[in-house]
């Protein structure tokens, strides 16, 4: 780390050449991290001697060329050696990963009640006792039923699953390869009346018909024909049953696709498609429940925006083409280069929260426009612009201010209080005498 070493051109280069190269080396691979950036101290090291050095000394240990560290702030943990040197390795080298990579992952294993991943990567779930109401939502609504073009849309770059069922197992990382990426352009803009449609409308819209001789169930209500998201309560209750059944829909049916809920001659439940009833000729099947995918949300080329956040876009379509390269990340402030062929509106894969998060375009103040339900989008000129979101509460600073002139208020009267105290013990001490 260049904080480790006095300033001077030639560290300087070094420590250029180090990022480089352990960028190079950040593909989930600790150990070529390490190495990289061992081989490029210990060239410094050689080339320019101890003088340039500020430092307290060197560590032995680990596995490549004695492992040389430079001892710091750091130096106890570096001086470790065998299991406990390759974990402090690894969790740097993981710590480095995350602060170049600007991807999500999502962990399988348990996704919404441990922190594990978080530790490593940017992630999406976790557990937190204060969640957004926003990201609870997504999660019952959509990322609990495995919808893919929400976890494309929150950026997730890889999935990471268990290698084998044993319990303890260690997790394997799965690419997703159709993520969004930190944000894009979209080329039309989808209208709906209320908060509930637009989170429902991040999934498939399905129409559902009884196709047999019970009763279609829609939250309670009997129905014939509905049609729904998939987040209904759907049952289903058949001549023969003792209790109504759960209707399953999938996100993964294609759109105008209609399949068939269907109960075998043993009372065994399936979903199949009607070619497979078109092949049944000894009609084992017998037809419960029909459905199909009748619109789907396209995250690639289409934003969903409630109505009430519509009227602040000036348009409802766009040509869809350009760029967006995130080029700084901190928790309170982004920075992206877009560069746009003409006038486009943008999504951010990040969370749209309205207290606090202001947007510039160029320097001058832009309104963020809630998309996707949860995400933030923006309308940015044609050419190449300088997009920053920046999080600060005026309040926060003038409540602070005010909580510490109190603090310094009390803080004299005590003072004072003290002070009068011992000039009245004394005052009283020249009476005595």
């Amino acid at each position: 780390r260049s904080r480790s070493v006095s300033a001077s051109p030639e560290l300087a280069a070094i420590a250029a050449r180090a990022r480089t190269i352990a960028e190079t080396a950040l593909r989930f691979d600790a150990a070529a991290l390490t190495e990289a950036v061992d081989e490029a101290i210990r060239d410094a090291f050689e080339q320019y001697g101890g003088d340039y050095f500020n430092v307290r000394g060197f560590a032995s240990g680990g596995d490549f060329g004695g492992g040389l560290r430079i001892v710091g702030e750091n130096g106890p943990e570096l001086e470790a050696t065998g299991a406990e040197r390759h974990r402090i390795e690894n969790a740097y080298a993981f710590s480095a990963l995350n602060e170049n990579t600007n991807y999500r992952v999502f962990d399988y294993s348990n996704p919404f009640n441990s922190a594990r991943a978080a530790y490593f990567h940017k992630s999406l779930g976790g557990y937190h006792g204060a969640k957004l109401r926003s990201i609870q939502n997504l999660i019952e609504f959509q990322l609990s039923k495995t919808n893919n073009k929400v976890f494309d849309m929150m950026n997730v770059r890889y999935f990471l699953q268990p290698a084998s069922q044993d319990q303890g197992a260690d997790l394997i990382a799965r690419p997703n390869t159709t993520a969004m990426g930190n944000g894009w352009f979209v080329k039309s803009v989808k209208v709906v009346p209320d908060a509930n449609t637009e989170i429902r409308s991040l999934g498939s819209q399905f129409e559902i018909k009884n196709a047999g001789t019970g009763q279609l169930f829609v939250n309670g209500k009997a129905e014939q024909k509905a049609t729904g998201y998939g987040s209904e309560k759907l049952q289903y209750f058949a001549p023969g049953m003792k209790d109504t059944m759960n209707v399953p829909l999938s996100n993964g049916v294609p759109k105008g696709l209609e399949v068939f809920i269907v109960s075998d001659v043993n009372g065994k439940v399936a979903t199949v498609p009607q070619q497979t009833l078109d092949a049944d000729t000894a009609k084992s099947f017998v037809k419960l429940v029909s459905y199909k995918v009748i619109s789907e949300f396209d995250v690639v080329n289409e934003a969903i925006v409630c109505k009430d956040m519509a009227k602040e876009l000036s348009q409802r379509q766009y040509k869809g083409e350009g760029t967006v390269k995130m080029t700084k990340y901190a928790p309170n402030k982004i920075n992206y280069k877009v560069t746009a062929s003409d006038k486009g509106l943008v999504v951010f894969s990040e969370v749209y929260y309205k207290e606090g998060w202001t947007a510039t375009i160029n320097g001058k103040p832009a309104k963020i426009v809630r998309l996707n339900y949860l995400l933030r989008g923006l309308e940015v000129p044609a050419g190449t612009n300088k997009v920053e979101f920046k999080f600060d509460l005026p309040k926060f600073h003038s409540y602070n201010t005010t909580s510490m002139l109190v603090s310094l208020l009390i803080l004299f009267i005590f003072i004072g209080y003290g002070v009068k105290k011992v000039l009245v013990k004394k005052t009283d001490l020249i009476k005595t005498d």
